[in-house]
């Protein structure tokens, strides 16, 4: 089933035209996400930018910490023993009429962190090999977008490193540094 899409409806999307915001929708699709729906994960190949029209979704990355712990006996023998403990860290919360997936319009087209529905989504799904097609035809329109691109892989690398920080702060208990970032 093929719902309506309408792409006025997003601020990333506000001062396109009409006829491109058609054309956009009409090689885009909706896809129905159930709560706890994994939408892509951390390095899998990028190939659609992705528009939340109702739902929530959780961009995370994966923090792996290695413990290794030795124990020495006698001088000659020693056994080592590791112990590998994954986290996510939640970069940012997506929420109604939002972009996310941004990684398909950039060189190497590959996910930098794992989308999770918290939340019953509905999401638009943009064909990134469309997208950029579009934007060679209509340089203007691809100016603004990308110019608004640039803006929001701004933002999501600023929330990364703020989070990134913390937690390396948590982890060696020294005090959040993050608010000087």
């Amino acid at each position: 089933m093929n719902k309506k899409i309408d792409l006025f409806q997003f601020p990333f999307f506000s001062d396109i035209s009409r006829e491109r915001l058609s054309e956009i929708e009409g090689f885009s699709i909706v896809q129905s996400y159930d709560k706890g729906s994994i939408v892509f994960q951390s390095n899998e190949p990028a190939r659609n930018l992705y528009g939340i029209i109702e739902g929530d979704v959780e961009l995370n990355i994966i923090f792996k910490e290695t413990i290794v712990t030795k124990d020495i006996k006698y001088e000659e023998y020693i056994r080592k023993h590791e112990e590998t403990f994954e986290r996510p860290i939640i970069i940012e919360e997506v929420k109604n009429k939002e972009i996310f997936g941004w990684s398909a319009l950039v060189e190497p087209e590959k996910m930098t962190a794992t989308a999770t529905c918290t939340s019953d989504c509905e999401i638009i799904l943009i064909p990134a090999s469309k997208l950029k097609l579009l934007f060679s035809r209509d340089t203007e329109t691809g100016y603004l977008l990308s110019s608004r691109l640039s803006v929001l892989i701004a933002r999501r690398l600023n929330n990364r490193t703020k989070k990134l920080v913390d937690t390396w702060c948590n982890l060696f208990e020294t005090l959040s540094i993050s608010s000087l970032i």
